[in-house]
C-alpha cells in the first residue's frame, strides 16, 4: 500500500502544541509592533504640533517705533507676548553710564506685568523731569489710571537708542528723538 505523504499544511497543524505556539507568537508580535508604532506616530505628532506652537511664540514679531513723547510698540504675531525690559541708550556715548533699563515685568513700585494681544499695540509714555529709580538700578515705571504705560526717565536734548525685550526673548529697536 502506498502511503501518501503530508503538505505542508497538514505537517504544520498536524502538531497543534506545535501550532498554538507559532501562531501565539505572530499575533504578539503583531500586537506588540502595532502598540509601538501607534506610541511612536503619536508622540511624533504630539512633538511636532508642540514645536510649531513654540516656533510660532518664539517668531512673534514685535515691532517698536517713536512718537513725541513715547514708544509704541505693536504685536503683529498671531500670540500674546509680554514685554520684560526697556533699555534706553545714549547714541553720543559720553564714557559715563549711558544706559538705563525699565522692568516691564515688575519693580519696586507694582507688578506691571506688560502683555500685548495680538494684533494690538500698546504705547510707553515718557514722563517726568527727573529720573525715578528702583532700589535695583531700573527705573521706575508704572501704569496710570488710563492703562498707560509711564517710564520715568528725564528726555535728554539727543537721540536715544530704545530696545524692547519681550519675554520671549525677542528685541526690537529704534531711535526716539525728543525735538521732533
Amino acid at each position: 500500500m502506498k502511503k501518501m505523504q503530508k503538505s505542508f499544511f497538514s505537517k504544520l497543524f498536524g502538531n497543534r502544541k506545535g501550532t498554538a505556539e507559532i501562531v501565539g507568537s505572530v499575533l504578539f508580535l503583531v500586537i506588540l509592533l502595532f502598540v509601538f508604532t501607534n506610541v511612536y506616530l503619536w508622540h511624533d505628532n504630539a512633538s511636532r504640533e508642540m514645536n510649531g506652537v513654540l516656533a510660532e511664540k518664539l517668531n512673534t514679531p514685535v515691532s517698536i517705533s517713536a512718537f513725541t513723547g513715547g514708544l509704541n510698540v505693536t504685536n503683529n504675531g498671531g500670540f500674546e507676548v509680554g514685554l520684560s525690559r526697556l533699555w534706553l541708550q545714549n547714541v553720543t556715548n559720553t564714557g559715563e553710564m549711558d544706559h538705563m533699563y525699565v522692568d516691564l515685568e515688575h519693580n519696586d513700585f507694582e507688578e506691571l506685568n506688560v502683555y500685548i494681544v495680538a494684533g494690538d499695540e500698546i504705547q510707553l509714555y515718557f514722563v517726568g523731569e527727573n529720573v525715578v529709580l528702583n532700589s535695583d538700578g531700573s527705573i521706575r515705571a508704572e501704569i496710570d489710571e488710563n492703562g498707560d504705560i509711564l517710564v520715568w526717565y528725564p528726555i535728554p536734548d539727543h537721540y536715544v537708542r530704545c530696545k524692547i525685550l519681550t519675554t520671549l526673548g525677542n528685541m526690537r529697536a529704534c531711535t526716539y528723538d525728543p525735538t521732533y
